[in-house]
């Protein structure tokens, strides 16, 4: 398991796009992780992922 952590650092809490960004960052983590997972149960495929 990878477990990431994202923190909006900079940001002025009172931006109107602070949660914006948030929820970009919410949809794109879904889809990777849809794609890795439906990669992963794919016969003969590996995802060769690096964890540092």
């Amino acid at each position: 398991m990878t477990v990431l952590q994202f923190h909006c650092l900079g940001w002025d809490p009172r931006s109107e796009y602070l949660g914006f960004c948030g929820q970009a960052w919410t949809e794109t983590l879904v889809l990777l992780r849809r794609w890795a997972e439906a990669r992963s149960s794919q016969p003969g495929t590996s995802l060769n992922l690096v964890h540092m």
